[in-house]
């Protein structure tokens, strides 16, 4: 996810939904439809921290030590996702 830098997740999942395809298991555009959404949340995560500066970075790291980071991170739901649903007004991807 371009989020953390890596892409070797996507990559990997990529070639074994090819495979899939090839073999008759599934269609390659369904199977990484999912792959593509989290891409994008993530895609915005990464644009939105791009534009902080270092004094912007320290200010979230320290809040997400506190009370809200332990919430954040001990839900049910994926703190990521919501993350960038809520930073996509703020952010422009090229190409939506």
């Amino acid at each position: 996810m371009p989020f953390l830098g890596f892409g070797q997740y996507a990559s990997i999942l990529s070639g074994v939904f090819t495979a899939y395809d090839l073999c008759g298991l599934g269609k390659y555009e369904e199977l990484m439809k999912p792959l593509r959404k989290s891409y994008k949340n993530a895609l915005i995560l990464r644009r939105s921290l791009e534009q902080l500066s270092n004094t912007g970075l320290d200010r979230m790291i320290q809040s997400l030590q506190g009370y809200w980071g332990k919430k954040l991170f001990q839900t049910k739901t994926d703190p990521l996702k919501v993350a960038s649903y809520l930073l996509r007004p703020y952010i422009r991807l090229k190409g939506k």
